[in-house]
């Protein structure tokens, strides 16, 4: 799962890397709890918008590529959520 854009970074530090993931974990879910509380399209567009360039950073790849179709409206919203909280459980297992 860890990009190779995170091991260069990290000189391949498996402590920093851990670090980063952790992190990106946090942030992620911030996204996911964001897009939760949205009101509008605008605002769930911005969020989503946010999750896809977080997962990509870290090679989230199934996560990235549901945000992108919750974006693009590619997805109804209503199904989306479960989609990218499945996504996360399997991309970031406890």
């Amino acid at each position: 799962m860890v990009s190779s854009a995170l091991y260069d970074i990290t000189g391949g530090d498996p402590v920093q890397m851990q670090a980063l993931i952790r992190e990106f974990r946090l942030a992620i879910l911030r996204s996911i709890e964001d897009m939760k509380a949205t009101a509008t399209e605008r605002e769930w567009r911005d969020c989503a918008h946010r999750l896809k360039g977080g997962a990509l950073a870290i090679g989230a790849d199934h996560l990235a590529a549901i945000a992108a179709d919750a974006e693009s409206g590619a997805i109804p919203r209503a199904d989306c959520m479960k989609l990218i909280d499945e996504a996360f459980a399997a991309e970031f297992p406890e």
